[in-house]
């Protein structure tokens, strides 16, 4: 009976370690996508008090379906993050 039930806790020790070690990833992963908004936040926020000239020309909103002008506008004043 004891050995059942040192299997059985070493069973859900093993599970609870599966486990952490699969959140540990998807926490790096969140970190990961967080720090890329705060730097395309920074960015745009740069770009409005700045008065870039790129963030004032873009025309209006941008609609998801289109892939013209703006888009590539758009783009470029999220690559500011990068710089």
């Amino acid at each position: 009976m004891t050995a059942e039930i040192e299997r059985l806790v070493l069973e859900h020790l093993r599970a609870i370690r599966a486990t952490q070690a699969d959140h540990g990833e998807r926490l790096t992963s969140i970190e990961l996508h967080l720090v890329t908004l705060g730097q395309q936040v920074g960015a745009l926020t740069t770009a409005v008090y700045s008065d870039n000239p790129t963030l004032t020309d873009c025309g209006g909103p941008v609609e998801p379906e289109s892939q013209g002008p703006q888009v590539s506008r758009w783009r470029s004043i999220a690559s500011l993050s990068a710089s």
